[in-house]
């Protein structure tokens, strides 16, 4: 599966998927997108000598949409993050720490120039 389906899966909206809170199916969708998060996330990390007109493309682009996927894993309200620590579950762990380390792989310059990076990180945060 593509990163782009993946992160499709984990948006929710009356056309898609609808699972209430302690459905077990929105831990497995969760268990997915975490996974794909982190595979990536360990993918494009070990490709650190990017070069800088190709950084776009190849690491950007793809970390955008792995953003985009866990805000809408951890905003859809699908899942209960409790469930996760009481059954000894690392997905939430190995999603947010990957998320903080793709966050801290893009250079702060890159970061203050590109607006739509900033505009994903920030919604990425819930308050």
């Amino acid at each position: 599966m593509t990163l782009p389906t993946s992160s499709e899966s984990s948006f929710i909206s009356l056309q898609r998927l609808q699972f209430d809170v302690t459905s077990p199916n929105g831990v497995l969708l969760f268990r997915e997108a975490s996974k794909t998060i982190a595979c990536y996330g360990e993918h494009i990390l070990t490709h650190a000598d990017i070069p800088e007109d190709k950084m776009y493309a190849l690491k950007l682009k793809g970390i955008s949409v792995c953003f985009v996927m866990l805000k809408e894993a951890l905003c859809g309200n699908y899942v209960n993050f409790g469930v996760f620590r009481l059954y000894g579950d690392d997905a939430l762990d190995k999603a947010l720490n990957m998320f903080i380390k793709l966050l801290f792989s893009i250079p702060l310059k890159t970061l203050l120039v590109c607006d739509s990076y900033v505009a994903n990180v920030l919604v990425s945060i819930p308050y």
